[in-house]
């Protein structure tokens, strides 16, 4: 469930071990910009259903509305669905140890290498202060 980043290399990543992957994406392919993805998906035959939104799991799949109405039968669900920062849960650890970093999405949401490069960043400061 979800056509963002995490959604998208997920379902390219489940699809090359030969898994059979449905993205359901519940806005419009006008809200959602896969382009970047779109060799990868095309190369595994995978599509983006726009319009489809994702009301209940049950045992047997997902109850969903939208541009198609049923159940789609599945043995897994995964849940991609938005990304936001949590500033609270953060700052809650601020006092655990003598030096407190908040990096990727507790921060702002990013994509893994501007998150993966800030991380290294920190990590190679510690202590140089």
């Amino acid at each position: 469930l979800g056509a963002g980043t995490t959604g998208l290399e997920l379902a390219i990543f489940l699809a090359s071990l030969g898994k059979e992957v449905r993205i359901l994406e519940a806005r419009s392919a006008k809200e959602v910009s896969v382009g970047t993805y779109g060799m990868q998906l095309r190369n595994y035959g995978l599509k983006v259903e726009f319009g489809v939104r994702a009301e209940e799991i049950l045992p047997e799949g997902v109850k969903v509305s939208g541009e198609e109405e049923g159940v789609i039968p599945c043995d897994t669900v995964i849940n991609a669905l938005g990304r936001r920062p949590l500033w609270d849960e953060a700052g809650s650890l601020r006092f655990c140890g003598p030096e407190f970093h908040q990096i990727g999405d507790c921060l702002k949401v990013r994509n893994l290498m501007a998150t993966t490069s800030e991380a290294w960043t920190i990590a190679r400061n510690i202590g140089c202060y």
